[in-house]
């Protein structure tokens, strides 16, 4: 007699960042299995510097409305996450994708560890671009709170190279 695993219900939190195209990666080819519900998700928090682009902060240019351009971000974002998973398991229909694009006021690792309480997460993948001194303490890190926060096993991937520089905004997903 054979009987298949319960179902899993796999986070990926998401951002415009070369970890998270590498957290994404990282989960599709050692964790994501067949029968899992994988749920990728993208918060943009509004009343944050971190969603802003620098260029239009120094130019003053940035768009009246913050949660639109957060929404449109975050949409973006998991569609192209979206294709990717997609892509990858084109044959098998086992797997459940569902997208959160999440935008609202409150912090970032608060909003990723609420989702996964509210989903019933089984595992939380989230990458850590590892900022040094400074930048760590100003923008503090995502993944070391959501870890200290979530009920769920959380899989923090570190960056693997750096970051390359110019080019597209995402420039890690183009190469997945």
């Amino acid at each position: 007699m054979t009987s298949s695993a319960p179902s899993r219900v796999i986070v990926v939190a998401l951002d415009h960042t070369p970890t998270a195209a590498q957290a994404l990666s990282y989960a599709l080819d050692n964790v994501v299995r067949q029968g899992d519900k994988l749920v990728l998700l993208s918060v943009g928090v509004t009343d944050t510097l971190e969603w802003a682009d620098v260029d239009e902060l120094a130019t003053g240019s940035r768009e009246a409305d913050g949660k639109q351009a957060a929404e449109q971000q975050a949409t973006e974002l998991l569609r192209r996450a979206e294709e990717i998973v997609k892509h990858r398991f084109a044959n098998n229909e086992q797997i459940t994708v569902v997208t959160r694009p999440v935008v609202g006021s409150s912090g970032v690792h608060n909003t990723i560890v609420e989702i996964c309480d509210t989903v019933r997460a089984t595992m939380l993948v989230i990458g850590s671009r590892n900022l040094p001194g400074l930048k760590r303490i100003i923008l503090g890190s995502t993944s070391d709170d959501v870890a200290h926060k979530a009920r769920c096993p959380v899989l923090i991937v570190k960056e693997n190279q750096p970051s390359p520089t110019g080019g597209s905004r995402w420039p890690a997903w183009a190469k997945l």
